[in-house]
């Protein structure tokens, strides 16, 4: 009987691949709490804007860990995010507005 081992080059990329995981996790707490830190305050085109930057990092998580309802929810979330940004566009004060 013999035992394996695993190799150090697959150690390695076991490793690379959590500390991945680690920086998606932050990401998707400093987004999502962003978005609804800034909902309450009623700053909706910051809320929407850092929603849809955390979408990302939902995608590649649920994907990575199998998670499909997870990943349907995040391409529900990504649209209704895009569709208030676009909704609040044109608002008073609007970064748009600013900028056009």
């Amino acid at each position: 009987m013999q035992l394996h081992f695993p190799k150090k080059q697959k150690v390695r990329d076991l490793r690379e691949r959590k500390g991945g995981m680690m920086v998606a996790q932050a990401a998707i707490v400093f987004f999502s709490g962003l978005s609804i830190w800034a909902f309450s305050g009623k700053r909706y085109r910051l809320g929407f804007l850092s929603g849809l930057c955390g979408q990302p990092f939902w995608f590649f998580t649920s994907f990575h860990d199998g998670q499909w309802g997870v990943f349907l929810v995040s391409i529900w979330f990504t649209l209704n995010h895009a569709r208030g940004l676009w909704a609040h566009r044109h608002s008073e004060g609007s970064f748009w507005r600013k900028i056009a």
